[in-house]
């Protein structure tokens, strides 16, 4: 947002810290104001006649408010769930990087920037500064050549008199680790190998530390804090045509290119109209500007280096951007997983059970298995007349006669008949009919491969056609799925800058 005609309002999460870099920002500029604010214990004057809120509900029902703003180090609960509440129902919401949002909000903001429900922004004050601007300019305009390697060093000050003493801890080193891991990123790329090593371990805490990042086509990173007798910090970028240092220490602000000082001043801090144009930038996703993805990546790599340091080994990242769309394509891959390792199992046993629990003997299995067997249903009831399915089943076994060795099978009463006598009798007649049929299609050896018998396993084969839906429904179902999902068309996602006149 660059057009001068444009604000944004905000709506105050919180306080407005006096020495924040977007507190004189706001205050000096014509486009940007605050206006409205829930439950602030104090505000500064650029705020004193906001609309005042005292939950997340009716302000997220204020049509004025085009973004929320939470600033404040330590968050209460109650300003956590309001930036989750006005994420989720469309607001924008501008979050600074040294805010302690649980990762659990931030993964759920992550998911409502993916999927342009909302646009989340963290707010990195030390890219509004001058001097990192410059070393940024001179990195992405290839003025130092193919970059090799981008290293921050930074010393923290140590009681000499005692050693004990001149030993860093994990809070005193991770209020800086996002600003160095941030800087690493920015300037050499999107790393995927963590790798942490520390010097002078005891009890938790360590004279050194060395970060280092890799990743497939980009550049050695590398971010030092060790212990020293002074505060300072150094940024940098060797490339194949130069080098360029920036070091802040107590004399100021200093970048050299290739040992020729180009910018001096004070100290890092961040120029207030780089401040709007990064907020302006990102709330229009503009190339280069905020994403709410960069904050979760420095948060990865931290979470990383804890690995890294508990293993003692490098750690791989693997990145993948956050939506609803990519966490149903991991679940329906563990599904399928799934699917096929329990398709798989339940086809053995099906196949072990069909190997032992069959009651059928060999000869009924292959007649079973050719054709070859002639049911009750095929003769009329009562008679040993053959119904037309049962002539056309003949004539089917006398054109394969000569393929197969199997033994043709006549079905016959079972034993619990109460006319044992008449039963013998049917059966018989339909034993001699389908002999005399076959005989007359020209087919040799009949009454040697010709038999009468009761079938068993009726009850087994139900059972198996049951067990094979069990074994193979999931998977047919799992396919049926992924038809849908190729049939479907996936939704658009459409993102639009925030201006005043969207929220109306």
């Amino acid at each position: 947002m660059t057009g001068e005609s444009q604000q944004i309002r905000f709506a105050l999460l919180g306080d407005l810290p006096a020495r924040h870099p977007l507190s004189a920002a706001i205050e000096a500029s014509e486009r940007h104001r605050i206006v409205a604010a829930m439950s602030p214990a104090a505000i500064s004057p650029v705020a004193t006649d906001v609309r005042r809120y005292d939950h997340w509900q009716p302000l997220s029902a204020d049509a004025e408010v085009d973004a929320a703003l939470l600033l404040t180090p330590s968050p209460s609960p109650e300003l956590v769930e309001a930036v989750q509440q006005l994420a989720a129902r469309g607001k924008s919401v501008i979050v600074d990087a040294d805010c302690a949002l649980p990762s659990s909000v931030v993964a759920e903001l992550g998911l409502l920037d993916a999927e342009g429900a909302t646009f989340a922004v963290p707010f990195f004050a030390w890219r509004a500064d001058p001097a990192i601007c410059r070393l940024h300019q001179l990195v992405s305009a290839g003025e130092l050549g193919d970059v090799m390697l981008v290293k921050t060093e930074r010393s923290f000050a140590m009681d000499s008199t005692e050693a004990a003493s001149r030993t860093l801890g994990d809070n005193l080193v991770r209020a800086n680790l996002c600003r160095d891991i941030d800087l690493l990123r920015w300037m050499g790329g999107d790393y995927s190998q963590v790798t942490l090593l520390r010097t002078g371990v005891a009890d938790e805490r360590f004279a050194s530390q060395t970060l280092n990042l890799a990743g497939e086509g980009l550049p050695d990173a590398t971010c030092v804090d060790r212990t020293g007798t002074e505060p300072t910090w150094t940024c940098e970028v060797q490339g194949a045509s130069g080098t360029a240092s920036l070091r802040a220490d107590g004399e100021g602000v200093r970048l050299t290119v290739n040992a020729e000082c180009v910018l001096q001043q004070d100290g890092i801090q961040a120029e207030p109209a780089l401040c709007l144009r990064l907020i302006d930038d990102s709330l229009q996703r503009l190339p280069g500007s905020l994403r709410w993805q960069d904050w979760t990546r420095v948060h990865e790599i931290q979470e990383g280096m804890r690995r890294s340091l508990r293993r003692r080994r490098t750690i791989d990242l693997h990145f993948e951007t956050a939506s609803e769309r990519s966490q149903f394509k991991t679940q329906m891959a563990t599904v399928g997983c799934f699917v096929l390792v329990y398709t798989f199992f339940a086809s053995v046993l099906l196949l072990l059970a069909g190997a032992v629990l069959d009651p059928r003997d060999q000869v009924q299995r292959q007649a079973e298995a050719a054709g070859f067997v002639v049911p009750q249903q095929d003769f009329q009831r009562g008679t040993g007349k053959l119904t037309p399915n049962g002539e056309q089943r003949l004539q089917d076994m006398a054109d394969r006669w000569e393929s197969t060795a199997a033994v043709v099978v006549v079905e016959g009463d079972a034993p619990a008949q109460t006319d044992k006598m008449a039963a013998s009798t049917e059966s018989n007649g339909r034993l001699e009919t389908v002999r005399h049929q076959l005989a007359n299609r020209g087919v040799r050896r009949v009454e040697e491969r010709t038999v009468l018998r009761r079938l068993a396993g009726q009850g087994f084969r139900k059972l198996m056609a049951i067990g094979r839906v069990i074994a193979f429904a999931p998977l047919g179902v799992f396919l049926l799925m992924q038809v849908l999902l190729l049939i479907a068309r996936p939704s658009q996602e459409h993102q639009h800058p925030v201006t005043a006149n969207s929220r109306r």
